[in-house]
């Protein structure tokens, strides 16, 4: 297969924390990959170097260059609640704005954009809250709404940061049914989550890291692991 992103040796410090060790892994087109670990294991500042928003303190970052040059890698934070909070903003507004990217020039929308965004809304099931405020929603419905955003522009990749932490479980695994779905549809996925016992069914490769990596292979691999076992034994005992 096609290998999109490549990490190489990377390492990252924050001021004198050192937050992230010798991590390499490669994610390869149609990868639907679930990062892993515990509370303060670097994941979110994993996502934040792939994103660009942090520079690695050693190491290599390389993604495929037509991924960058089309944009077609789109991102999805856990700030369901934050984002939007106080801001009068409707659900097609929100969408919509996923247009943003790919339109050259002065950002017009027209009648074919709101078009797509409807369409988009029906995808999710969520056509009848599309003039509801933002503000008003619940987590499921922002998330969804948050994840439309992103899908509007046809990305190549997603990138998800905790998307069902605010989420209650029944929505939780209906949330993965749709990932799931659009990675089938040949969208490259990227996911970090701490929902093990659901994630597991969907993705085909985990990257679990404590500041380093201790595991990254095919699911099925790591679902015979000691390092499997011990994380099911600990959440049991």
């Amino acid at each position: 297969m096609n290998k999109i992103i490549e990490i190489k040796n990377l390492s990252y410090q924050k001021e004198k924390n050192q937050i992230l060790t010798d991590i390499s892994f490669d994610v390869e087109a149609g990868d639907f990959l679930g990062i892993i670990g515990p509370n303060g294991s670097g994941k979110t500042s994993l996502i934040k170097l792939l994103l660009g928003i942090n520079s690695p303190s050693f190491g290599q970052i390389n993604i495929d260059k037509d991924y960058l040059k089309d944009k077609s890698i789109s991102f999805v934070s856990q700030q369901v609640y934050s984002e939007y909070k106080h801001f009068p903003i409707t659900v097609l507004e929100v969408v919509r704005m996923g247009l943003f990217a790919k339109k050259p020039g002065l950002k017009f929308f027209n009648k074919e954009d709101d078009q797509q965004v409807y369409a988009m809304l029906e995808k999710l099931n969520i056509e009848n809250l599309a003039h509801s405020q933002m503000t008003r929603l619940s987590g499921g419905e922002r998330q969804r709404v948050l994840l439309g955003r992103s899908l509007i522009s046809n990305p190549k990749v997603i990138i998800l940061d905790e998307p069902t932490s605010a989420l209650d479980p029944e929505f939780r695994e209906e949330f993965y049914k749709i990932i799931k779905e659009i990675n089938q549809l040949g969208v490259t996925i990227i996911i970090v989550s701490h929902d093990l016992g659901v994630l597991e069914a969907y993705v085909n490769k985990i990257l679990y890291i404590d500041q380093s990596v201790k595991f990254f292979g095919k699911t099925s691999d790591y679902n015979n692991s000691q390092l499997y076992t011990n994380e099911v034994g600990d959440k049991h005992a």
